[in-house]
């Protein structure tokens, strides 16, 4: 497995997710969500990316990085 920088993995987060338009808050949609989980499961786990370092509070509440958790 090719072993992608940081700046790579952010830069494809933010290209692959979008936000809700419809409420106050900005919150992942569906797939983001999905997408974020096939990070974790295939590259959090040899600890190649932590998306803690990339996602802040600002646009994603702590609530939706519960699944981020080990």
């Amino acid at each position: 497995m090719v072993k992608l920088c940081k700046e790579s993995w952010n830069a494809k987060i933010k290209t692959e997710m979008s936000y809700s338009s419809d409420s106050a808050n900005s919150q992942i949609n569906t797939e983001g969500i999905r997408f974020v989980a096939h990070i974790r499961q295939s590259e959090m786990l040899n600890e190649l990316v932590n998306l803690k370092d990339i996602l802040t509070n600002k646009e994603v509440y702590a609530s939706k990085l519960e699944f981020t958790r080990f």
